[in-house]
C-alpha cells in the first residue's frame, strides 16, 4: 500500500490551479466561439475538442466547468458564456432518455441556480426531476439507466453505478418543492444499490441487471470495465462520491460506513502516484492507461467526506489523500497545459469499446476544478454547500430516525410501541385537540400568567401533532399542527412582557414550535409557503428577541435556563436555515458566561449547579442539555456530547445515583452569577422522583458508542416505558422517540 508522497506545501496552491483552468477555458472559448455544440473530449496529441450535441450524456459538464469558474473569477464574460452553454440544455428537461438527465442538468443548471438563484433555473431543474422519476421502477426499488439496453441486451432492468450520482437531483428537488416523493426515491436506490450492486470487499459491478418481476437481483456485470469480477476505477469513483453525497443528505450512518468502505478499497490499491489505471484489474498494468476522470472524482469526494466524517482520524486522511492527489492531478505529467486548451491529459472513457483512451475529458474537468473549489473552501473554513447548511428535518428527528420510529408502530415492536400508545392517549397529540389560544401576549408570571398552561398545552400540541403525522401518515394530525402554528404566527405579538421568566417561556414554548414546524415542513407536501414564512416571521420577531436579550444580559438565573436557551437558539437556526443563530448556541454551549454551558452546570464529579437546589430543577437541566446534545448529533456533530470528557454522562450518572437512593459527594458551590452560593448540602427535594430525560443519553452513550451507564440503567429497568415530558419542558416518549434498538420478537 502506498504510504505517502513527500510532498512540498505551497501556499494557496488551489489559487494557482484555479487560475491556471481560468486561462484554459478563456482558450476554449476563444477556439469554439458562439457554438450551439459543447465539447467532450479531445484524443490524445489533438488540438482541438471533439464537439457534442446536447442530447450526449455529457452535456452539463461544460456549463458545469464555466459556473465554477464564474464562481473562483467572477469575470462577466465567463458568466455569460455559461449562461449561454446552460440554456442550450433546457429542451432535455422535457423528456427523459436515460438517468443521465441528473449528470446533464444538475451539473449545469444546479450550478447556475446554486450561484444565482434565478428561478428559471429551479423550475427547470424541478421540471427535470420530475422527468428522472418517470425511470424509477417501485418494484425493483432503482432507477432505470439505460432505457435502450432492455431490448437490446436484455436486461429488464438495469441499473448502472454511475446512476448513484444522479440522486443528488432527487434529493435537490425534494428540498426545493418537489416534494418527499424524490427523497424516497432515492432512498431506495441508495440502499437497494448497496445491497446489490457491491461485492463483499466492497468493489462494485458497474451494471446490476434486475427482474421486473420479483425485483430481484439477476447478475452483475461490467460494461465499461475489464471483466464482470474487476474493479473498473470511474465505477468505483461514482460509488465514493455517491455515497459520501448520500450520507450528506440523509445522516443515516450506514451511508457513511458503506462510503468510507468503498473508499479505502480504491485508496488500498492506488499506484504511487494516485492516479488510479483504467481498471485496478487491468492485465497490462503497469503499462495500462490511466484515467485521471477517476482521480478528480475521487478527490472531489473524498474532499467532502473528510468535511463528514465522525472519525478525526480518517477526516485528516481522507483530506490529505484528496490534497495529494491534486497535487499530482495539477503535475505536468498530468495537467494538459500548453498541450492543449482542457484541464487534464490522460483519462480513459470506454477502454473496451475502443473509445476515449488516453484522452482529455470535460468530466475529468469538471471534477478537477470542482475539487479545487471544495478544497479552496475547506481551506477558508466555508461550508462546501450553502444549499445543505442544515440536516432537514433535524433539530430533535431526522429522516433517518423518523423511519425507525414508524417501523417500530407499525410492527409493533415493544417496548417502543408502548411508549407509543402513551403517545397517541397524550390529549396534546390528538387530532381533535381544541386549541385554548392563541393569545396576543404569552408569561409565565404577572398579569398574563393566565396564557401558561393553555398555550403550552397549545405548543406542545402542534408538535405532538406534527410528530403523529410522520409516525402515522394522517393528515388530520398535520393539519392540526399547521392550526395551531397558523393561529398563534397570526395572533401573538409579545412574551411577557417584563416577566422574570421571559426567557424560559421563549426557550421551551419557541423549542416547541420550531420542532413541530420543523417537521411539518420537511414531511407535508401540502403545507403552504405562506405558512411557513408566517412562522419564521413570529420566531424572529417575538421569540429570538427575547433570547437575544437573554444572552447578552449578565448571568443572573440557575443553569437549566441556559440549557433551555441554547436547545431553543439551535432549533430557530436549523428550522430558520440561520447558521449565526446555530453557531451562537454551540459556542454558548461551551464557552458562555452563564450557568446552563457544559463546564458551568456539571462539574468534574458530576454534581451539577442546582444540586443543592432540588433534585426536579437538576433534571431539567440535564433534560434541556440532552436535547442540544442529540439536536447536534442529528447535524453530524459529537462533540457535543463527548465534550470535557462525556461530561453529560457524569452528570447523569452523579445525580441518577443520588436519585437513587445512594451517597454521592457534595461541595458547597460558588456559581456564575454568584447569587446561588448558599446550598450546604445536596438537596432532598423531590429525590427519587425522575423525569423522561434518560433514553436520549443512555442511546447515545452505551448504544452508540458503547460505554456504560450502570445508574441510569437502574433508572431504566424501573420506569421500562418513558411516557411524556410535563408542559413544554422536553419531548418525553423517550423509548419510542431515542431508542434505536428493540427487541424485535
Amino acid at each position: 500500500m502506498w504510504i505517502g508522497l513527500c510532498i512540498i506545501c505551497i501556499a494557496n496552491a488551489q489559487e494557482t490551479e484555479l487560475t491556471y483552468c481560468n486561462k484554459q477555458i478563456h482558450k476554449t472559448l476563444k477556439a469554439i466561439g458562439a457554438s450551439s455544440k459543447i465539447p467532450r473530449s479531445m484524443d490524445a496529441h489533438k488540438l482541438h475538442w471533439n464537439m457534442v450535441g446536447v442530447n450526449d450524456w455529457t452535456s452539463g459538464f461544460f456549463p458545469g466547468v464555466l459556473w465554477y469558474d464564474y464562481e473562483y473569477s467572477r469575470e462577466p464574460e465567463i458568466k455569460e458564456k455559461a449562461v449561454y452553454f446552460t440554456r442550450l440544455l433546457e429542451p432535455l428537461s422535457h423528456k427523459v432518455t436515460s438517468h443521465d438527465l441528473g449528470f446533464q442538468i444538475f451539473c449545469s443548471y444546479g450550478n447556475a441556480y446554486r450561484l444565482t438563484k434565478d428561478k428559471y433555473y429551479k423550475d427547470v431543474i424541478l421540471k427535470s426531476a420530475e422527468e428522472l422519476s418517470k425511470l424509477y421502477n417501485p418494484r425493483v426499488g432503482t432507477i432505470l439507466s439505460w432505457p435502450w439496453k432492455v431490448a437490446e441486451n436484455g436486461w429488464p432492468h438495469n441499473t448502472i453505478i454511475d446512476n448513484m450520482m444522479n440522486l443528488e437531483l432527487l434529493f435537490w428537488a425534494s428540498k426545493n418543492g418537489g416534494g418527499k416523493k424524490y427523497y424516497d426515491m432515492a432512498l431506495s436506490h441508495a440502499r437497494v444499490t448497496k445491497e446489490n450492486h457491491f461485492r463483499q470487499d466492497g468493489s462494485c459491478y458497474h451494471v446490476a441487471v434486475y427482474d421486473t418481476i420479483s425485483g430481484k437481483l439477476i447478475k452483475g456485470i461490467t460494461h465499461q470495465g475489464y471483466s464482470d469480477r474487476s474493479m473498473w476505477a470511474r465505477g468505483q469513483a461514482w460509488a465514493i462520491y455517491g455515497y459520501t453525497m448520500v450520507y450528506r443528505e440523509t445522516r443515516d450512518k450506514d451511508f457513511l460506513r458503506f462510503a468510507e468502505k468503498v473508499a479505502d478499497l480504491y485508496i488500498s490499491r492506488l499506484p504511487a502516484d494516485l492516479i488510479p489505471f483504467w481498471d485496478f484489474d487491468a492485465p497490462d498494468i503497469p503499462v495500462a492507461p490511466k484515467d485521471a476522470s477517476a482521480a478528480a472524482v475521487t478527490a472531489s469526494a473524498l474532499l467532502e467526506l473528510s468535511t463528514l466524517e465522525d472519525d478525526p482520524e480518517r477526516s485528516e486522511r481522507y483530506y490529505a489523500l484528496a490534497k495529494e492527489m491534486l497535487h499530482s492531478l495539477s503535475s505536468e505529467h498530468y495537467q494538459s497545459r500548453k498541450k492543449n486548451s482542457s484541464f487534464l491529459l490522460h483519462s480513459t472513457g470506454h477502454y473496451p469499446a475502443g473509445e476515449e483512451i488516453d484522452a482529455s475529458i470535460i468530466y475529468a474537468d469538471y471534477y478537477y476544478i470542482e475539487a479545487l473549489m471544495r478544497w479552496k473552501k475547506i481551506e477558508a473554513k466555508q461550508a462546501l454547500s450553502q444549499e445543505n447548511k442544515f440536516i432537514h428535518p433535524g433539530i430533535l428527528h431526522t429522516r433517518e430516525s423518523l423511519e425507525r420510529i414508524r417501523h417500530y408502530v407499525d410492527q409493533k415492536i415493544n417496548p417502543a410501541y408502548q411508549s407509543y400508545l402513551l403517545l397517541q392517549a397524550d390529549p396534546c397529540a390528538s387530532s381533535d385537540y381544541q386549541l385554548q389560544g392563541p393569545f396576543e401576549v404569552i408569561a409565565r408570571l404577572g398579569v398574563n400568567s393566565y396564557t401558561k398552561r393553555p398555550s403550552e398545552d397549545d405548543h406542545k400540541a402542534a408538535y405532538l401533532n406534527a410528530l403523529m403525522w410522520t409516525i402515522t401518515g394522517k393528515e388530520a394530525h398535520a393539519r392540526k399542527s399547521i392550526e395551531i402554528l397558523n393561529a398563534y404566527s397570526a395572533v401573538l405579538k409579545l412574551i411577557g412582557p417584563n416577566d422574570n421568566d421571559d426567557p424560559l417561556c421563549a426557550s421551551l414554548q419557541g423549542s416547541m414550535l420550531a420542532n413541530a414546524a420543523e417537521l411539518i415542513k420537511y414531511t407535508y407536501d401540502k403545507v403552504e409557503k405562506k405558512d411557513i414564512a408566517s412562522w419564521e416571521h413570529m420566531l424572529r420577531t417575538v421569540f429570538i428577541p427575547v433570547l437575544d436579550t437573554f444572552f447578552k444580559a449578565k448571568p443572573y438565573t440557575n443553569g437549566n435556563w441556559g440549557a433551555a436557551a441554547t436547545k431553543a437558539y439551535m432549533a430557530f437556526g436549523i428550522f430558520l436555515d440561520d447558521e449565526s443563530l446555530y453557531n451562537q448556541a454551540v459556542d454558548f454551549y461551551y464557552n458562555g458566561h452563564d450557568n446552563g454551558t457544559i463546564k458551568n452546570y456539571i462539574s468534574e464529579s458530576g454534581q451539577c449547579q442546582e444540586s443543592g437546589r432540588d433534585q426536579d430543577h437538576v433534571m431539567f437541566g440535564l433534560g434541556n442539555l440532552s436535547e442540544v446534545c442529540e439536536t447536534g448529533y442529528n447535524q453530524g456533530d459529537e462533540k457535543m456530547y463527548a465534550a470535557l470528557d462525556n461530561r453529560l454522562l457524569t452528570g447523569y450518572e452523579y445525580t441518577v445515583k443520588y436519585n437513587l437512593g445512594e451517597s454521592v459527594p457534595f461541595k458547597v458551590w460558588t456559581d456564575i452569577s454568584g447569587r446561588y452560593c448558599d446550598w450546604q448540602v445536596i438537596s432532598e427535594k423531590e429525590r427519587g422522583a425522575f423525569r423522561p430525560i434518560f433514553e436520549i443519553v443512555y442511546n447515545h452513550y452505551v448504544t452508540r458508542k458503547g460505554l456504560d451507564m450502570p445508574y441510569t440503567r437502574r433508572v431504566m429497568s424501573k420506569i421500562p416505558i418513558e411516557g411524556g415530558s410535563k408542559w413544554c419542558d422536553g419531548p418525553g416518549y423517550g423509548t419510542l422517540l431515542f431508542r434505536t434498538q428493540m427487541n424485535e420478537k
